[in-house]
């Protein structure tokens, strides 16, 4: 059996990095010597090598146009080259859709319509199912709109499609462009989704193909033991493993939110005052050591390193904070959260990371209601704060909350995380289950 899995992320965006992982280890373990091909929407040596070490072969997608880059170097002005790069994307398009009509209907391979992508385009045709990596990536904003023609890629060429515990905005730009995601969404043979809140989405939508709420695939992700994530924080932080340690992850200026720049800028600039007033608080009142993680460190675009040292230029305590820069597998990263003795996380997945190692969170939510779903799932609601209505006041009243609530907090997740697991696992289940509804269909 063959698997190509779309949407994947960077191996240097260690949320999406430990999806994947985790979604091909569960794959593998229901239907072993499957062949798994990751499909990037960015693409480099070092996701080939990464990826690579987990048996996972990469490509690039099949809209990818980067290559092209260099090419364009002979036009001097910017709205040239945005004109160039957008008739190339149309022609890139048109041409791979041309290519998988043909072949479906007269099963012929019309070669110069795959040039650029013939590797990725040969992976999707001998594919058995097509399944979409999770995230919250799939809506009508103009960046997501290559994922929809991915959806339509695939069902061209007649492929099994699934979108793996996704989440789903449910805003959208106009009414034209939510008919068009309800459309190519009631193509898809299944969804699950990570939280009810967008189950309910699609629904209202219109969305009529199955849905199901399971968990995201990262719940399921192995850390290294607790031994070997100290060794790797004492020598990276430079701490002894016997202080409080709290966990910080912070969020780039490259957030979205459906905002002008000016109000992205005050958020962000009152969200890293926060965050400083915060770690004070933390440092004056139980003498911890702040450890910031490096969850996301994709240059110029998503950079958690610049912004985390931002925040630590405006801490006044600074002799108990360690900002990490090295680089981490997802697995080292688990564990070393394993460490904390809670998290403060704006990081998606860095919550989700620390939750399944029992830590406590308080989750700073900044954009749609995924960390709220799952920390609802969890029954630790009242442990999420709003980017957009973040206070001083409110941070520090959780700190207090959540140390004083610790070991209760522990023993709930110590009770749900299996349950969150065995969600995970159902994403298998059902893709296995409906999969072969759709053989039968089909035979």
């Amino acid at each position: 059996m063959k698997v190509v899995i779309p949407l994947v992320g960077p191996w240097k965006d260690k949320g999406e990095a430990a999806m994947l992982i985790s979604m091909v280890k569960e794959i593998r373990n229901k239907i072993p010597g499957v062949d798994i091909t990751a499909s990037l929407f960015t693409y480099s040596p070092q996701d080939v090598n990464r990826y690579g070490m987990y048996g996972i072969k990469v490509v690039p997608g099949p809209f990818y146009l980067q290559f092209i880059e260099p090419n364009l170097q002979f036009l001097k002005f910017r709205a040239f080259k945005k004109v160039a790069k957008l008739f190339i994307f149309i022609f890139s398009v048109i041409k791979n859709m041309l290519w998988a009509l043909i072949h479906r209907y007269t099963k012929l391979d019309v070669k110069f319509l795959s040039i650029w992508h013939r590797e990725t385009i040969i992976e999707y045709r001998d594919a058995d199912c097509v399944v979409f990596c999770g995230g919250q990536n799939i809506t009508d904003n103009p960046i997501h709109f290559t994922n929809l023609l991915l959806i339509i890629f695939g069902k061209i060429l007649g492929k099994y499609s699934m979108i793996y515990a996704n989440s789903f905005l449910g805003s959208f730009n106009t009414i034209y462009g939510q008919i068009f995601v309800k459309t190519v969404l009631n193509k898809v043979d299944l969804i699950t989704t990570r939280e009810e809140t967008s189950k309910r989405i699609l629904e209202h939508l219109g969305v009529t193909c199955p849905i199901f709420v399971t968990a995201d695939a990262a719940f399921t992700l192995s850390a290294i033991s607790i031994k070997d994530a100290m060794k790797l924080i004492k020598h990276d932080a430079v701490v002894t493993g016997n202080e409080i340690m709290i966990g910080i992850t912070v969020i780039s200026p490259a957030y979205t939110s459906k905002k002008s720049n000016a109000e992205k800028d005050e958020i962000l600039k009152k969200y890293l005052d926060i965050m400083a007033e915060s770690i004070d608080y933390l440092i004056e009142k139980f003498r911890a050591q702040i450890i910031f993680f490096p969850q996301v460190s994709i240059p110029i675009f998503k950079d958690d390193i610049p912004v985390s040292m931002d925040v630590f230029d405006k801490i006044k305590n600074k002799s108990n904070v360690r900002v990490l820069t090295n680089e981490y597998t997802p697995e080292e990263m688990k564990g070393m959260y394993g460490c904390m003795d809670f998290l403060i996380g704006t990081r998606f997945h860095s919550c989700i990371l620390s939750l399944s190692m029992n830590v406590p969170v308080i989750a700073i939510e900044y954009e749609g209601h995924k960390a709220r779903g799952i920390m609802a799932l969890l029954g630790l609601e009242d442990y999420v704060c709003d980017i957009d209505t973040l206070t001083t006041s409110e941070l520090t009243h959780k700190i207090d909350e959540i140390w004083i609530n610790k070991e209760n907090i522990k023993k709930t997740l110590e009770k749900n995380i299996p349950i969150m697991q065995e969600k995970s696992k159902d994403n298998v289940r059902l893709l296995l289950e409906y999969l072969a509804k759709y053989k039968h269909k089909h035979a």
